[in-house]
């Protein structure tokens, strides 16, 4: 971001830029040239002390330049700045060749934003000897004398040999720098190469991030991922724009946008930058609806500046307003970063260090402009590449922030869940006790009721055959009454809380008929006493699988174990039934139990294991004394696995 800030950061701080050129030190006028010695083991140099300028309201010949020598003043910075205007810019330095042989330099300005350039090469006697006019931004590379996506001439010298190098530059109502520069030719087409590569290694970074964050945005509906892709897509391609990429490169030439191709994608980023860092930080969670509107509507004003920069042509005065709606937001975030830190926000400390070298970077460029600290190339060539770092640390802190809000809805998820079982464990529990409330009130009652009316109907009736009949129906009435009360207290446990679970369940097993299936109930250890719903629970599981077992395995023997541990209950359940065929045949029948069975596992933090084979059924229901109530924040670690 801070190499689109850095020409609204020199017009804002700088009174009069766009009147004269500037400089941090007054320039000097000379009428002898410092001459740039090229050694035998040259490589680079950015000139500085060796380039003087000259600044023409009209558009002169280079014969009438050499007539003005006097008038070039000398530039002391390394990236020299020569304002806002739409003037003309001569730029002039001397080079000689001082080893012993042929030099093949590359004369080379790397600021493609240009919308004229002329290149000149003026031997001893002021005698033009190469020359090349009008070049711009979309002149193609091919096109070009050297393959650069910058303005590079080439520059060959004889040794001892001495020439003159003249620029003229001219920019329509905008922003110039000269970021000049002389190479060996090897070391040049050296340079860009690994300069491209890092260049385009930190696009493909943003183009993966784009492509990657869209596509789990429409899996996840996740709004960050979505802000997150549009931050690095405007990103990416305000950076490609500014590097001459989409124009050199794959021949983008926006007509209607012009100069303002870059402006609009930047305040595209603008705008995502806002509702990135609005949604990261959280700000409506701490400070309130109405900051969180002010900067949407910030950020809904930077994108309708974008718009209005799409439908008009560009000009000095958007350039002063877009640099005012820059400085701004880049406030406006930090401001935001700041209060969350005051507000133990943790994840703003990692946007703190994403955006430090912008910050860094930004305050070097008002000190560079107000106290006249040193503006280098490697400062400069440095622009492209804070983003890359910047993406790559909020990448990882939308990643940590994906992981604590996924962790966020997994506990609300699992308290949800705990209240739904919770609910349908207890509707479940108040419908057996009313069901067995009414079956031993109203039922059994009525039971009784016939089998007293049989009898005197016994005494009554003379005829021994109706009477042998109804002496008969007295044994299935006392059965019906006793499978009633069985049924009854195995929906509803009499004195359950008074005997405890073990007790309950050694009653419910000697209970049961021994035929077809003779069970057997064994406790082991020390009876620990647990909390009443977990004992209640477990009571209705293990009844359960019993009332599986009779009614369906078709065994001989069966057993009921409880082995009490140090830590945990294990209720072993097994018989020597059908198993398997039987699995087959009653999924229907036991299907919903056992589900039901699974969910009150859940409910109690236990764990339910059933094996099924041809020699039986295994059932292991691990219970832990440790109970995990309902109202708790965390979620199971024994259901969650499962």
């Amino acid at each position: 971001m801070l190499k689109f800030l850095l020409p609204f950061l020199l017009i804002l701080t700088v009174p009069g830029i766009s009147q004269k050129a500037y400089s941090n030190a007054k320039p000097q006028i000379s009428s002898s040239y410092r001459l740039f010695m090229v050694g035998k083991n040259f490589s680079t140099s950015s000139l500085t002390g060796h380039v003087y300028l000259l600044t023409t309201a009209e558009n002169i010949s280079i014969d009438e330049v050499k007539r003005r020598q006097e008038d070039f003043s000398l530039l002391h910075d390394e990236i020299p700045t020569l304002g806002m205007d739409s003037r003309f810019h001569w730029i002039r330095y001397q080079v000689r060749n001082a080893s012993p042989d042929t030099k093949n330099l590359i004369a080379d300005i790397r600021y493609n934003e240009l919308n004229d350039v002329c290149f000149y090469v003026l031997d001893s006697i002021d005698q033009v000897t190469y020359s090349r006019e009008h070049f711009n931004r979309k002149t193609h590379i091919s096109k070009k004398p050297v393959h650069s996506r910058f303005f590079s001439f080439p520059l060959r010298l004889k040794p001892g040999e001495t020439v003159s190098v003249y620029w003229r530059l001219y920019r329509r109502e905008s922003f110039i720098v000269v970021p000049a520069g002389l190479f060996d030719q090897e070391y040049f087409f050296t340079f860009n190469a690994t300069y491209d590569f890092f260049l385009y290694l930190s696009l493909g970074v943003f183009t993966f991030t784009f492509l990657l964050s869209l596509l789990l945005y429409i899996f996840t509906k996740y709004r960050l991922l979505l802000l997150y892709s549009g931050y690095t897509l405007f990103y990416g391609l305000s950076i490609a724009s500014m590097e001459g990429i989409l124009t050199q490169y794959f021949h983008l030439n926006f007509s209607l946008l012009e100069d303002n191709t870059k402006n609009v994608f930047f305040c595209c980023l603008n705008f995502f930058v806002i509702l990135f860092a609005v949604h990261f930080l959280e700000i409506r969670s701490f400070l309130g609806r109405k900051i969180y509107r002010l900067c949407i509507a910030q950020a809904t004003l930077v994108l309708l500046f974008g718009v209005y920069l799409l439908l008009t042509p560009f000009t000095g005065t958007t350039s002063l307003i877009l640099s005012a709606v820059a400085m701004f937001d880049m406030l406006l975030v930090l401001s935001l970063v700041i209060t969350a830190l005051l507000y133990k926000k943790r994840i703003a400390i990692l946007y703190l260090i994403a955006m430090s070298p912008l910050f860094v970077s930004a305050s070097w460029m008002i000190l560079t402009i107000i106290f006249g600290v040193t503006r280098t190339a490697f400062f400069y060539q440095s622009f492209p590449f804070l983003p890359f770092f910047e993406m790559i640390v909020l990448g990882i802190g939308l990643g940590y922030k994906l992981i604590i809000d996924r962790n966020h809805y997994l506990i609300g998820l699992n308290t949800l869940q705990k209240q739904f079982t919770s609910s349908i464990v207890n509707t479940q529990d108040a419908e057996r006790q009313r069901i067995a409330a009414d079956l031993h009130d109203d039922l059994g009652g009525t039971l009784a009721t016939i089998r007293r009316r049989l009898w005197d109907l016994r005494f009554k009736i003379n005829n021994e055959n109706l009477a042998k009949e109804l002496d008969e129906l007295d044994p299935l009435i006392l059965k019906s009454s006793d499978d009633l009360r069985r049924i009854s207290h195995n929906l509803m446990p009499p004195e359950f809380e008074r005997i405890g679970f073990a007790n309950s369940l050694k009653q419910f097993v000697t209970e049961i008929p021994s035929q077809p299936t003779k069970f057997q109930f064994v406790v082991s250890g020390d009876v620990q006493k647990m909390p009443l719903e977990v004992e209640l629970n477990a009571y209705r599981i293990v009844s359960e699988m019993v009332q599986n077992i009779f009614k369906h395995a078709n065994a001989a023997r069966a057993s009921v174990q409880l082995l009490y541990q140090s830590d945990f209950l294990r209720v072993v359940i097994e018989d020597d039934g059908n198993g398997d065929k039987v699995e087959k045949s009653s999924v229907l029948a036991s299907g919903m139990g056992l589900k039901n069975s699974i969910l009150r596992a859940d409910y109690i933090g236990a764990s339910l294991l059933r094996e099924s084979g041809e020699a039986g059924t295994f059932v292991i229901l691990d219970i832990p004394y440790r109970y995990i109530s309902n109202d708790a924040d965390e979620p199971n670690q024994d259901t969650a696995g499962r």
